[in-house]
């Protein structure tokens, strides 16, 4: 058995190559579906915060 050399390199991935990998592993309608409950969930946070500060 033989190894083969490898190095870490520091990831720089472009944001059109980060949205197609996404696009491709994710359906669109699975996206779509969560989105009011992502948006609903950071609505209740953001009210429960400010509510907490006052």
């Amino acid at each position: 058995m033989q190894l083969q050399e490898f190095s870490l390199l520091s990831p720089v991935v472009e944001s059109g190559t980060l949205l197609k990998a996404l696009k491709t592993a994710i359906p669109s309608e699975a996206i779509k579906q969560a989105m009011p409950t992502v948006v609903s969930e950071l609505c209740r946070t953001t009210c429960l915060r400010h509510a907490m500060q006052t």
